[in-house]
C-alpha cells in the first residue's frame, strides 16, 4: 500500500522534469509524424540505465528486430493517457516509448524507452 503523502514527500527521488509529446501527421496517408506537440508537461520522473543483469528486458518490434532497451523511466504520478505512440522528452533528449506500465495502486507510471537517434 502507498500512503497518500508518500509520493509528494519523495520529490528528491524524481529529479527529472519530463514531457510527453504526441505525434502530429500532416496528411491522412502518411505514417511518419510531421511533428510533435506537447501532451503532458512538468511531470517529475527518474531515469535509469537498463541493467543487463535483469531478465525479461528484451522486446521484439513488429518488424521482428530485437530491442535491448537501455532506459527505464519512473514518473511520480499515474498517467493513464500515455501510450507507445507518444514520445518522452527529458531536457534536450527525445525517447521513443516502447512500453507503459502502472504500479498496482495506480500511483506511478513506468516507461521503457530508447533514445531517438
Amino acid at each position: 500500500m502507498i500512503h497518500p503523502d508518500m509520493m509528494t514527500k519523495l520529490t528528491d527521488f524524481f529529479p527529472e522534469t519530463c514531457e510527453i509529446q504526441s505525434a502530429t501527421v500532416a496528411s491522412s496517408g502518411e505514417t511518419e509524424p510531421s511533428g510533435w506537440t506537447d501532451k503532458l508537461t512538468g511531470l517529475k520522473g527518474r531515469i535509469s540505465e537498463w541493467n543487463p543483469s535483469r531478465k525479461g528486458d528484451v522486446m521484439r518490434r513488429e518488424d521482428g528486430t530485437i530491442i535491448m532497451h537501455p532506459w527505464h523511466v519512473v514518473l511520480q504520478t499515474y498517467q493513464s493517457t500515455i501510450t507507445e505512440k507518444d514520445r518522452l522528452v527529458i531536457g534536450s533528449t527525445n525517447y521513443d516509448i516502447l512500453s507503459v506500465h502502472f504500479d498496482s495502486e495506480d500511483e506511478m507510471t513506468r516507461l521503457i524507452v530508447e533514445i531517438v537517434k
